[in-house]
């Protein structure tokens, strides 16, 4: 692979790692909402879709971070 192209997927890796932080920023606010939610409403139905979607959220930031992984291994090589 000649530079030019380790250099646009370096720029994409990054994008991407940008796109995993503002994420996770939600996640976190997500989060914080959920956990100051009363426990005698955590069953309710806006507890449980706050938990689905954490858990949503959680499931992409990893996916996000395996194809960064899989990024950096074709510029290394």
């Amino acid at each position: 692979m000649n530079k030019a192209r380790r250099t646009a997927l370096g720029k994409l890796a990054t994008r991407l790692e940008d796109i995993k932080s503002e994420l996770e920023e939600i996640w976190d606010e997500e989060q914080e909402y959920y956990d100051n939610i009363p426990e005698n409403l955590k069953s309710g139905e806006r507890a449980t879709e706050s938990e689905e979607k954490i858990s949503q959220m959680e499931d992409i930031a990893y996916s996000i971070e395996e194809i960064i992984s899989s990024i950096d291994d074709l510029i290394c090589y």
